[in-house]
């Protein structure tokens, strides 16, 4: 898992990011065969964040927060955000899985939130 892979590619020098890129490359490529897996999560996804490489060999693409065609155009780069219903809210989002059992499409994704006395959990 790589939380705020964004920070970690920006701000350092072009060798690191390149080697950081490389092995992250080579663990999209490689680790489905070995079942390994790759969880990445970051505030915005783009070509400076993962390479487009990367990108295509992730199975689940979830999205929550600002949805537009702008916020979608590098997880979801066939999607027209505004064909589907985008749901409003925390815990809302889109979701695609990509696997041999699944149709082609990106869903709305609808998570539970739950308030209690001191907040949402």
């Amino acid at each position: 898992m790589i939380d705020e892979v964004l920070a970690l590619a920006e701000g350092v020098n072009k060798a690191i990011k390149d080697a950081f890129f490389s092995l992250l490359s080579q663990i999209a490529l490689l680790g489905r065969a070995t079942k390994v897996h790759l969880l990445l999560v970051s505030q915005r996804f783009d070509h400076q964040t993962i390479p487009v490489s990367v990108r295509e060999q992730l199975n689940v693409l979830i999205q929550i927060g600002n949805i537009n065609k702008k916020t979608t155009q590098f997880l979801f780069p066939d999607l027209d955000p505004e064909g589907i219903v985008i749901p409003i809210g925390k815990g809302t989002g889109l979701i695609q899985v990509i696997d041999s059992e699944s149709p082609y499409q990106v869903l709305p994704l609808l998570c539970p939130t739950f308030y209690t006395k001191d907040g949402v959990l």
